[in-house]
């Protein structure tokens, strides 16, 4: 903490940086808090905040293991699946992707389990490495009750877009301008002189009924006097993130291989060859219109704790990727920004009463 600021852990920032080795790693309380700030003159006001207070036990901790898999396993979903094979050993456990957590202490420091990927029945050997103990208070706890929370919203059929989850089910359509309107949570849980305070801030996300090739279709209407026009193209879009309905993830454009097209072709896990076009329809029964619309490219970052990091190029279908925020002319359009903003601004009695009712939805959620 530095002053009276919190220091909120959420997965990102937890990222890249090396296991927590220090076992009596603490986070230390600054004087102030110590001595007490309420202040000796003046008359007292009662104040509401959308900082909700965290209750723990009074004594508890966690072990800390690193998990390493050989060969490396670069998505979680089947490194999870790799350690659940082994879950009556290991018993309850968090684990977010590098970190394993338990409240049992594994024998002997160094463990090794063997697990077969169901995919193709290849034979993964999971390493788990004891690295520090975790207590209350220590900054490390703050890390874990994040993961909890991410975890919990995960239950509440919410949409991750970013790092923020939204509810789609709750969204306000607005057809004068093709747009939908997505309520939302910023969440995180950090430390402060009162302990620990799970912070709530209201959150809205701009989803466009454009997809991308209806974007690239409207960019070419005007290259006959524009030349210029797919250079336009690619600077409105990549950078950009975009949502593919068909499972309801998102994803931020890195770039645009024109060299490619829905009919390009890649290998499945299987071996085979199959085209994007084909691929759709036999996965998702979509039918693609288009042939002719170039790849978009998001790289997707895997990191492996022995090689280092890689990345995993993924090809997305323009007209299957929905847009999101703002061009820079709906900012200019006064009326559409003023419409929007009778949803998106919410005066302070509503903003508590969806405060109260967010948390009542987390606490309340099996």
């Amino acid at each position: 903490m530095l002053g009276d600021a919190p220091m909120p852990i959420g997965r990102g920032a937890v990222r890249g940086r090396q296991p927590i080795e220090n076992q009596y790693f603490r986070l230390e309380k600054p004087e102030s808090s110590i001595s007490g700030k309420q202040g000796s003159t003046g008359q007292p006001i009662e104040l509401i905040s959308n900082y909700f207070p965290i209750t723990t036990y009074t004594d508890w901790s966690l072990y800390q293991y690193r998990v390493d898999f050989n060969p490396p396993q670069d998505r979680i979903n089947i490194q999870r699946g790799l350690l659940s094979a082994h879950k009556e050993f290991l018993g309850t456990y968090i684990f977010d992707g590098t970190m394993l957590f338990s409240r049992k202490k594994y024998e002997p420091d160094i463990l090794e389990l063997t697990s077969k990927r169901t995919v193709d029945d290849e034979i993964v050997i999971v390493t788990l490495k004891f690295t520090s103990v975790i207590e209350k208070g220590d900054y490390a706890s703050i890390q874990i009750f994040n993961l909890l929370l991410r975890k919990s919203l995960g239950h509440l059929e919410l949409t991750l877009v970013g790092r923020n989850y939204y509810d789609a089910k709750a969204k306000i359509d607005i057809p004068r301008y093709k747009l939908e309107l997505w309520p939302g949570y910023e969440t995180t849980i950090g430390m402060f002189d009162n302990g620990l305070l799970l912070r709530s801030e209201i959150s809205t996300k701009i989803m466009r009924e454009e997809t991308v090739f209806d974007f690239l279709r409207e960019c070419s209407k005007s290259k006959n006097e524009n030349p210029n026009w797919m250079v336009n193209f690619k600077m409105a879009v990549i950078g950009s993130v975009v949502l593919t309905r068909y499972n309801n993830k998102t994803y931020r454009i890195d770039d645009i291989d024109e060299t490619s097209s829905t009919t390009s072709t890649f290998l499945k896990k299987d071996g085979s060859s199959i085209s994007y076009i084909d691929y759709y329809k036999q996965r998702y029964n979509i039918n693609i219109s288009s042939q002719r619309q170039p790849m978009l490219i998001s790289k997707k970052k895997k990191s492996f704790r022995i090689e280092g990091e890689e990345t995993e190029l993924v090809y997305l279908v323009p007209e299957l990727c929905t847009m999101t925020g703002f061009t820079q002319n709906m900012i200019n359009n006064k009326f559409l920004m003023r419409d929007i903003a009778q949803f998106t601004r919410t005066d302070p009695t509503n903003r508590i009463i969806k405060y109260n009712s967010f948390i009542r939805r987390v606490l309340t959620t099996p």
